[in-house]
This record gives structure tokens, C-alpha cells and sequence, in this order.
């Protein structure tokens, strides 16, 4: 007989980030980054000098990308979680978030220069 019965969804659940997590954050001993998940992809990297980094893992066409969204705490949680948002907004409207990231520093690059 064929196994007809759905199989579940084997998906892990990831407990939301709080403040006093991204704060109370510390390198690990072994001088290595490691990540902390946020969920829907977005994540706080401890980098083995003390820094923290907000990054969003997406794929687009296809590829995996990595987004970096800002340092911690000069981006919030809840600024990294707008920002996350708005990103995803940009993907479903099949617009790559980091090239639209690259475009807009090249615009105010030339904008400076020009203003200059």
C-alpha cells in the first residue's frame, strides 16, 4: 500500500529576539562570529571583537544573498525588523534588495560629489 498520508511539516520553530538578547550578546571564547536568529531569515552576528551586525539571509532568482542591514544597537531590533520587512517587500516585487542598496549609495555618492 502507497503512504498516502501527509508527512508534517517539519519546520523549527525560532524563539523571537528580545533587546536584552542582542545587548547581553557576548564573543564567543573560541574567537569565532557566530549568529543569532531572529526569524524570517533575519539574524544578529556577534563578531569575535565584541561588534554586531544585523544581516537578512533571501534568495533571488534562485542565488542566496545576504543583506546587511546595520550595526547593533545603532539599528534597534525594531529598526532591524522594518528594515527586514521592507526588504521583503522589495523581493516580492522581484526587486533584489542589495542592488537597490548598491543604487542608492551610488546616488548619494554622486549627489555629494556634485553638491561639493
Amino acid at each position: 500500500q502507497l503512504l498516502t498520508e501527509s508527512i508534517p511539516h517539519m519546520a523549527t520553530k525560532i524563539a523571537m529576539l528580545t533587546d536584552a538578547d542582542c545587548r547581553n550578546a557576548k564573543p564567543s571564547t573560541d574567537g569565532k562570529k557566530y549568529a543569532l536568529a531572529d526569524g524570517k531569515s533575519l539574524f544578529l552576528t556577534i563578531m569575535p571583537a565584541g561588534g554586531k551586525l544585523w544581516h537578512y539571509r533571501y534568495r533571488f532568482h534562485g542565488k542566496a544573498n545576504i543583506l546587511s542591514i546595520g550595526t547593533y544597537p545603532t539599528v534597534s531590533l525594531k529598526e532591524a525588523r522594518k528594515k527586514l520587512s521592507a526588504a521583503r517587500e522589495q523581493l516580492r516585487q522581484g526587486k533584489d534588495p542589495n542592488q537597490l542598496k548598491k543604487q542608492e549609495r551610488l546616488i548619494s555618492q554622486q549627489n555629494a560629489t556634485n553638491g561639493a
